[in-house]
Formats: C-alpha cells, sequence, structure tokens
C-alpha cells in the first residue's frame, strides 16, 4: 500500500507506459507484448485524434487500453503481472518476500522450472526508460535498467547478485559500494536492485525511475495490491480530493449531500458527526467513508451511514474508484481496472473511458488501461482500433493477445461490437448449446 500512498506526492512529472512485455508468467507462456503506442492508422472520427497523447519528445501514446477476452482467458493474468513487476520493483526493499509473487507456466513441463520475465518500457517527464526483470519464486535471476531517451544507455544490469552500475549515472558513491559488498541486509537475492537503490538514494535516475513507477495504480482482486481503504486514506489526507470526489460522484448520479472521510485511530477529536463511534464499531478498516442525506421535511436532520456497507455494490465500486481517477487526471498517473464493469452501469463506464479521452478532461495524459466485458464500449465513435486489445488461449492452454488494428480487414467504420460478438475478431467464449450438452430429463409429475 505504500507505494500508491505516495502516488499522489508525485507531481513533477506526468508518465506513460509504452509497452510491458510477459514471458512465463501464469497462463502467458511465450513472450506477449501490450503495446500503448498510437498505430498510424486513421481513425473513423476527427474527435479520435484526441484519444492519443505526446508523452516525452515524440512517442504518440494510447489514453485508453481496452483488453476483452473470454473468461480465464488471461485478461487478470495480463494486470497481475504488471502488478507484480512494480511490487517488485518497489517494495520488495521494505516487504521482504518468502517466496517472489511469480508463477510460471505449468501446462509444460519445459517452463515450469523456467523464471519468469516480466519488462515495462516507459516515459517519465522527457526520460524514457527500461525497466526488466527475470525471477523465479527463489530469487531474481536477472534485472536491468535502460535509458532509452536519446540512445539506449545501460544504467545497470544484474545477473544474480552481480551488479554492474553505469558510472555516467552513479558516480562514487559510498552507499553504492556497501551495496555491491557481499551478505549486506538491503540487497538480497529476493529484493531488486532499484528498490534497494532507491531506499538508500542512490542516484537520482534510480529516484525518477522508483516516481514514475509509483504512479502506477491498480485496482485488482486478483492483484497484490487490493486497494480496499486507499480511497478512504487518501480522501481522509486531502480534503481537496475528498470534495472532488464528492461532486463527481454527484455527476455520476449518485446522490447524497455529504461524503466524509475518518481514521478510526483519530474519530475522538471529532465533534462534527454525532455517534461516529458506532461507525467505527461496525468496521475493521481503519480509514473508512461515511455518506450523509438530509431527511426530507426535517431539513434540520440527516441520515448518516458507512459508505462500504450500506451503499449499493456499484456505489461502493464508484468510491473506490474516484479517488483514483481524480488523482491519474491531476498527475498524469496511469490507472490499471481488472474487470472495470463489474457492478457498474454502462452509461457510467463510457463516461469514465470519455473523461480519459477528452483534452478537456485530461489535460494531464493520464494513462487508462483496463479489461472488460462490457462490450457496449466497443464502438468505434469512442474507441480507436489500436485502442482495442484481444486476448485468448490456444488449444495448449497458453494465453496469446493481439490489437484489434493487427487484423487484416476491419475498417474504421466498421461495427466493432456486432463483429466481436460474432466472433470475427476471436477472443469470445466457445458456448455449446447448453440444451443439448447437458441433456437434462423431464422431471417426474405426481
Amino acid at each position: 500500500m505504500q507505494a500508491f500512498k505516495e502516488v499522489h506526492l508525485v507531481k513533477k512529472y506526468k508518465s506513460m507506459l509504452l509497452s510491458f512485455s510477459i514471458e512465463n508468467f501464469r497462463s502467458i507462456r511465450d513472450s506477449t507484448t501490450i503495446d500503448f503506442s498510437a498505430t498510424h492508422q486513421k481513425p473513423a472520427y476527427s474527435w479520435l485524434k484526441n484519444n492519443v497523447a505526446l508523452s516525452g519528445k515524440k512517442d504518440k501514446v494510447l489514453k485508453v487500453k481496452a483488453i476483452y477476452g473470454a473468461n480465464a482467458s488471461g485478461k487478470s493474468t495480463l494486470l497481475l503481472a504488471m502488478s507484480v513487476w512494480q511490487g517488485v520493483a518497489l517494495l520488495s526493499g521494505r516487504d521482504r518476500y518468502e517466496q517472489l509473487p511469480v508463477e510460471p507456466f505449468r501446462l509444460d513441463a519445459a517452463y515450469s522450472e523456467s523464471p519468469t520475465t516480466l519488462c515495462g518500457t516507459f516515459v517519465y517527464g522527457d526520460r524514457k526508460y527500461e525497466y526488466g526483470l527475470e525471477m523465479t519464486r527463489d530469487k531474481i535471476v536477472r534485472e536491468w535498467l535502460l535509458d532509452r531517451s536519446v540512445r539506449k544507455a545501460t544504467v545497470f544490469t544484474r545477473q544474480d547478485q552481480t551488479v554492474t552500475p553505469n558510472p555516467e549515472y552513479f558516480g562514487k558513491d559510498d552507499r553504492l559500494t556497501f551495496l555491491l559488498k557481499e551478505n549486506n541486509e538491503v540487497f538480497q537475492p529476493r529484493i531488486s536492485f532499484l528498490a534497494a537503490a532507491s531506499l538508500l538514494k542512490i542516484a537520482p535516475v534510480v529516484d525518477q525511475v522508483a516516481a514514475a513507477l509509483r504512479k502506477l495504480m491498480i485496482l485488482s482482486d486478483a492483484g497484490l495490491h487490493h486497494l480496499e481503504e486507499l480511497p478512504a486514506q487518501l480522501m481522509y489526507e486531502d480534503g481537496s480530493l475528498l470534495r472532488e470526489t464528492s461532486e463527481m460522484l454527484k455527476l455520476l448520479g449518485i446522490d447524497h449531500d455529504s461524503l466524509l472521510s475518518f481514521d478510526k485511530e483519530k474519530i475522538s477529536h471529532v465533534k462534527e458527526l454525532p455517534g461516529l463511534e458506532k461507525f467505527s464499531d461496525q468496521t475493521d478498516k481503519r480509514f473508512f467513508t461515511v455518506t450523509t442525506r438530509k431527511v426530507k421535511g426535517r431539513e434540520d436532520k440527516s441520515l448518516a451511514w458507512l459508505s462500504d456497507q450500506y451503499e449499493s455494490a456499484g456505489t461502493q465500486k464508484i468510491l473506490q474508484l474516484a479517488p483514483l481517477i481524480i488523482i491519474c487526471l491531476r498527475q498524469g498517473g496511469i490507472l490499471l481496472v481488472d474487470e472495470f464493469e463489474a457492478r457498474l452501469h454502462t452509461r457510467l463506464s463510457r463516461e469514465i473511458v470519455q473523461l480519459f479521452n477528452s483534452t478537456s478532461g485530461n489535460p494531464n495524459g493520464a494513462q487508462f488501461i483496463f479489461s472488460t466485458h462490457d462490450t457496449n464500449l466497443l464502438d468505434n465513435k469512442l474507441l480507436r482500433r489500436d485502442q482495442i486489445a484481444l486476448i485468448e488461449k490456444d488449444d495448449s492452454g497458453a494465453s496469446f493477445l493481439y490489437s484489434l488494428s493487427d487484423i487484416t480487414g476491419v475498417t474504421n467504420t466498421a461495427n466493432f461490437e456486432r463483429e466481436y460478438l460474432g466472433g470475427s475478431y476471436g477472443a469470445v467464449p466457445q458456448v455449446s448449446d447448453l440444451d443439448i450438452a447437458l441433456d437434462l430429463e423431464p422431471a417426474a409429475h405426481e
């Protein structure tokens, strides 16, 4: 959680993902890359040019990427891989792993004992970096950081516990000398060199890369960072974020008078809401939100309730999403959401996608990457072809990824939703006729 808490403190530069590659992780066996760069294909409508942001000096990057596929096709695996990459890169220096959170492809014996490789290319301000990890559950086998801003310069490489730092980036530093000594307590086989160097504040380039990775926020039930309490904590710490979240809820049609956020450890000092202690007793969370609304005919009286218990499941989902969306839009961050459509009305989902695609609503080039089954978003008036990724499994059970823009014959005026549901693009469930498959006998009647 600490990595996400620091997101709203990083304000200087925007960060954007250019690509992310995965090999031998859960259902993804072969090297697979999801590309966030815009293609040169002409979109159907002129306003779709706003769906692309200029990042760095010349990179044209998609603001939104939607990932579609059948159940169990690998969508969650793709986003979980990004969560693992970020977690090991940033948190392994503080949250010491007993085992690294990787799981190889197990349906092929040739891969079950091989390492997992995760690598991302991203822009932070006007700098472009590539950071990669190759690891088993027991150790980090390889690690590398490349500066690709002008030329492909190596910042550091690691093979097992041997690190080769580039003196142009690190210079001479006693902290670096200590870190490279054998058997020191900070740099261990299951700790990334990036995390260890960041912990000791070694080299500005390390601080820059760590700051870029902290701008990645991942909301996933399957992920390492399930953000259950974080939105309430961020709203408690930032009054303007709380007010903006409340306003966003109202704009999305969720009626209320006020939204309040509290820290259970400090409620004894709160006088604004009588009976607050009972809410504290009803939740096991340290940070929680309370919603209030006036009683009709009794404007002097308000009702209050715990948002995470008495609001609908959809409202609770928006309460998780809204603060993270606002932070991303403020600072040019990256928001990843697994099963985006879950518990959300499709009109709300569409409004959020339009918000990230727009120029006025998203002036800092924030990115929104999500997996979904909501085919109403497959609309050529909303998304470009290169903004739609598809994932499915082959006969061996391995997931593979491709883009709608890779499929020959798909025009920019095609009805994406109808053709996808019709099976023209793949990545849909292969469902048999259940009446025939189940072969049910009629129930006997007395």
